[in-house]
């Protein structure tokens, strides 16, 4: 809702591996607050998603850090499902977010 309707957002997830909860506040576009420190996020490659409208939901997922992604991909995921998704920081990922569902 950040990008397409320019509203005020709030996140509130927890780490599949850790279970830390983890919360992101975006106000006017921008990332106003964040906790833990080193949010990571997996981001999965759209263009290996047939239709990738109808799984937005699931395009993200947050880890409380770098080494939490890393634990998660060697037990959870398999190496072809490695293929497609990307390890990014919470700043790339906000980055990726907006060119993904910017209105232009």
């Amino acid at each position: 809702s950040t990008f397409v309707f320019g509203q005020d957002t709030k996140i509130s997830s927890i780490c599949p591996v850790s279970g830390e909860e983890i919360h992101v506040t975006i106000k006017n576009k921008e990332i106003v607050e964040y906790s833990p420190e080193n949010i990571h996020v997996i981001h999965v490659d759209l263009a290996a998603v047939e239709n990738w409208a109808a799984n937005c939901w699931n395009v993200m997922n947050f880890f409380s850090s770098k080494e939490n992604i890393q634990m998660y991909y060697d037990n959870s995921i398999s190496e072809d499902d490695q293929k497609n998704t990307y390890a990014l920081t919470l700043e790339d990922a906000f980055k990726v977010a907006e060119r993904t569902f910017s209105i232009r």
